[in-house]
């Protein structure tokens, strides 16, 4: 009898033929062998298989690789103000003034920036435009 349990587990009756070890990797999410093999012993619902060799998952391999990250702009600017990044960000604590955000702008070239504060998300514009 196949199904789930009064706690949601999903339980199976016995070993179907295609029943194997790397598919129930893959139907636990990938989940590493020797933790799969025990949860066998403990009667988890899975199937007790013999300790062998673990078989190769190539999607656990390509998970597990990692990206080299290049830190260098794909494109630079080559002079002054050609780019200018800008962004918002949020004060916890309100100014003197009742600033209670901030804008910031820098320059893609010379890497400066200049920081202005806001009392609302809407002055943005306002402060654009300066």
């Amino acid at each position: 009898m196949d199904g789930l349990d009064g706690l949601g587990v999903a339980y199976t009756s016995g070993l179907k033929s295609s029943d194997s070890l790397k598919l129930w990797h893959s139907r636990l999410g990938h989940l590493n062998y020797s933790s799969m093999l025990k949860m066998g012993q403990h009667g988890h619902g899975i199937p007790r298989f013999p300790a062998t060799k673990n078989p190769f998952c190539e999607s656990c391999t390509v998970a597990k690789m990692a990206r080299k990250i290049s830190r260098t702009p794909t494109t630079r600017t080559t002079q002054k103000l050609e780019l200018v990044h800008s962004d918002i960000g949020y004060i916890p604590t309100p100014s003197l003034r009742g600033a209670k955000y901030y804008v910031t702008f820098t320059d893609d070239y010379t890497r400066f920036r200049w920081v202005y504060p806001m009392a609302h998300k809407s002055d943005f514009e306002a402060t654009f435009y300066i």
